[in-house]
């Protein structure tokens, strides 16, 4: 996760597979649509936010999805190319 209070991904408006729904499990909430936000198509973009991102109770609920998660959660370091 990013440093900082306040997460903001976004996502087309016009996926077939609602990514609100998916996005909503981690916090987020749909707050506005920007219009033509994608270069390729001219889709709009749903914008979505998640509030207090770096308190206590927001990495609980990561852990909480996590640990439903199965398998084993690996971190690497990016790789340069």
């Amino acid at each position: 996760m990013i440093p900082g209070s306040r997460q903001q991904p976004a996502t087309r408006v016009g996926d077939v597979n609602d990514p609100r729904k998916y996005v909503q499990r981690f916090g987020f909430t749909a707050v506005g649509v920007r219009k033509g936000y994608y270069a390729d198509s001219g889709e709009d973009a749903l914008i979505m936010w998640a509030h207090d991102a770096d308190q206590p109770d927001y990495a609980a609920l990561l852990d909480r999805l996590e640990r439903g998660v199965p398998g084993t959660t690996v971190f690497e370091r990016p790789r340069i190319w």
